[in-house]
């Protein structure tokens, strides 16, 4: 291990500890802060237990509550050029076009000029599809109508016979759409045909003007909703297709985010009329018409504002913690939300898809799980019994840490990934090139020409390092990475690549089951940085007394005139209100946790929140047992919390046991 190991804060607890506490002292406060047992209770797992081990800063630990109010975690979208999305208007502005820049023209033949009317193309192929659906006469039927009756009369309608299977109707559904190009609806089970663009909803495609890009950009704000939620709501009440809105990137739903959003052929003045109809939500921002619609990952991170509330550092130690977090940036851990919050880890389904025992996948999704509902356990028991499928259905609502440990967190060593970005690749050979005579290696020959570009239009191209990449100091730690497993991935060339084989075999996974022949899955892998660094961060502490106080504005309030929260005078609670960028991919829990030294498991926030709760509830009932103020005092109540709810889990468990045992005797 290298010497800057020692700057690593470990959370190691032994296994018959039921409860530890790290202390760790600085001349400003002293810190208790309790360790949950190292258990993985039902839902609740541990950042221990998914590999989440190490801190880079030396500041000492202190305790705050996250996310306690949903307005706590405020999420901004930053766009792929860098500028954060913000909901600045909610009225009627006229949007403006951006039109993609056109290609440069190639000289074709010239043609008479005649007016070319696109018809649909029907194939022998699409007769036969439309045949295997509804039937020959049914099908003959239907072409006749497209032939010759829509043509004759625009208002005519043609309505297939009833078709019970649902699956049935929505491949007719698809097939009308794409094949002919026309509106249908379900109707009774019966799926209705218009000959006309128009639909019976007044969903009038061909009115688009002409030369309108197709895509409407707006701002989606969303207070504790789901993206997907949102989308309902909106799609139902402007009685539209959920589907022709798309997103850059999925948002928390414990929070109030905005963010952009496209729509295909949507007038925003339509948009904007369902604002009165919807609660918690808006939709507005500096309208434009673009020719192409959002795609996931079309974003370059998020603005986070979080409050922490019920701290237990004094001003000092929160200075130093974000000076500290501000330098070291954050291990780039995924967040335990990653795992799933069952009994069934999602990791554990992943590895047996990828050995391909699909009896054992099946098992772990939809077999009984501890923790459960009760109709949901009796809904997969009767499943595991009798195979009732339609039954369980209506029901159903780590390496990282090793590469820290072995080699810092400070600077690159000889093995190995980084990320090189590919103007800097072309400069580089440049130099080389020019400095051959005076034998100057070029880093891209060094490595053997090993460079794997994630994707043909990465930016990046991925790289090991060699003992003179090292010597000449060329990458820091900002730039390394670790594969994520697949077939089209390099490994480090260091101990950690030695790592991931032994982890695989463990598994019984070799890296051809990377590769599944059978082509439901095709691992090819990709790559993701050890460190994720904030940045533009600004902060806050308050005082106050009530934890319903709010202590952020979001844009809807912004946009509305509300003031500032201000800090209460005296106040018996302190929290710290924290705004930071981070790019994609990184988790604002794991910042949280490295900028209070502080585990992210569920058990001692939920511990931490009520005792809060519990402290403001009884000084508003002006109770004579106050939470004193002293440091010291607090931690000691929620360790005390904590111990409560341990034992009465550990006591639960200890029942299950006996009962065990009883059976075997």
């Amino acid at each position: 291990m290298s010497s800057s190991d020692e700057n690593i804060k470990m959370e190691d607890v032994g296994e018959q500890q039921q409860i530890t506490t790290t202390t760790t002292s600085t001349d400003s406060t002293t810190t208790s802060i309790p360790t949950p047992p190292q258990r993985n209770p039902i839902n609740n797992r541990t950042e221990k237990s998914v590999g989440i081990e190490c801190f880079l800063g030396t500041s000492a630990p202190w305790t705050g509550i996250l996310k306690q109010r949903y307005d706590d975690f405020i999420v901004n979208e930053i766009d792929i050029n860098g500028n954060v999305i913000t909901l600045n208007s909610i009225t009627d502005t006229e949007p403006t076009e951006e039109k993609e820049p056109e290609k440069p023209k190639v000289q074709e033949e010239t043609k008479p000029e005649t007016e070319v009317v696109e018809q649909p193309t029907i194939s022998e192929k699409v007769v036969k599809d439309l045949e295997d659906i509804v039937g020959n006469e049914q099908a003959t039927k239907f072409l006749e109508f497209v032939n010759v009756t829509s043509k004759s009369n625009p208002k005519s309608k043609f309505l297939f016979d009833l078709i019970q299977d649902k699956e049935k109707r929505t491949s007719l559904h698809l097939l009308i759409k794409h094949s002919f190009r026309m509106i249908s609806e379900t109707e009774n089970s019966c799926v209705k045909v218009l000959s006309s663009s128009r639909g019976s909803r007044g969903d009038n495609r061909d009115a688009w003007p002409a030369g309108r890009p197709k895509y409407l950009q707006f701002v989606l704000f969303k207070e504790n909703k789901e993206s997907m939620d949102a989308f309902n709501i909106i799609s139902k009440q402007l009685k539209v297709n959920q589907r022709i809105f798309s997103m850059a990137g999925t948002k928390d739903k414990r929070g109030v985010t905005t963010q952009s959003v496209t729509a295909f052929k949507m007038n925003h003045k339509r948009l904007l009329g369902v604002n009165s109809r919807l609660y918690g939500m808006k939709v507005g921002g500096d309208f434009k018409y673009v020719d192409k619609h959002l795609q996931l990952g079309d974003l370059s991170g998020n603005r986070f504002t979080i409050v922490i509330r019920d701290i237990s550092a004094d001003d000092q130690l929160v200075e130093s913690s974000v000076e500290q977090f501000k330098k070291t940036g954050f291990i780039n851990y995924y967040g335990l939300q990653r795992f799933g919050t069952g009994s069934v880890s999602t990791h554990q389904i992943g590895k047996s898809i990828i050995r391909g025992e699909w009896e054992e996948v099946i098992k772990l999704m939809l077999y009984p799980r501890e923790g459960e509902k009760e109709e949901l356990r009796v809904a997969r028991q009767k499943y595991k019994d009798s195979g009732d499928v339609k039954a369980l259905m209506r029901s159903l609502p780590k390496m990282t840490s090793e590469r820290i440990k072995l080699y810092g967190h400070e600077l690159p060593v000889v093995g190995d990934l980084v990320a090189v970005d590919i103007d800097k690749k072309a400069k580089d050979d440049n130099e080389a090139n020019n400095n051959n005579n005076e034998g100057e290696s070029n880093v891209l020959e060094d490595a053997q020409d090993e460079e794997v570009p994630d994707d043909d239009d990465s930016d990046f191209h991925i790289v090991h390092v060699t003992e003179e990449d090292v010597k000449a100091g060329r990458y820091n730690i900002s730039q390394v990475v670790l594969p994520m497993f697949g077939n089209d991935v390099l490994y480090p060339l260091n101990k950690i690549g030695e790592l991931y084989k032994q982890v695989i075999a463990e598994d019984n996974i070799t890296e051809k089951n990377f590769t599944n022949k059978s082509r439901i899955y095709n691992l090819k892998g990709s790559y993701r940085k050890i460190i994720s660094f904030a940045n533009d961060i600004q902060y806050k502490t308050f005082r106050y007394d009530d934890y319903t106080k709010a202590l952020t504005i979001n844009d809807l309030e912004r946009l509305n005139g509300k003031e500032e929260p201000q800090d209460q005078p005296n106040g018996k609670f302190r929290a710290l209100r924290i705004s930071f960028n981070l790019p994609t991919s990184s988790y604002a829990t794991m910042a949280y946790r490295e900028l209070l030294k502080l585990t992210t498991d569920i058990l001692p926030q939920v511990a931490l929140g009520e005792n809060s709760k519990q402290a403001i509830s009884n000084n508003n009932n002006n109770d004579s047992s106050t939470i004193n103020e002293d440091n010291a005092e607090s931690n000691e109540n929620k360790k005390r919390k904590i111990d409560e709810v341990v034992s009465k889990e550990e006591k639960e468990e200890e029942d299950k046991n006996k009962i065990k045992i009883e059976k075997t005797i």
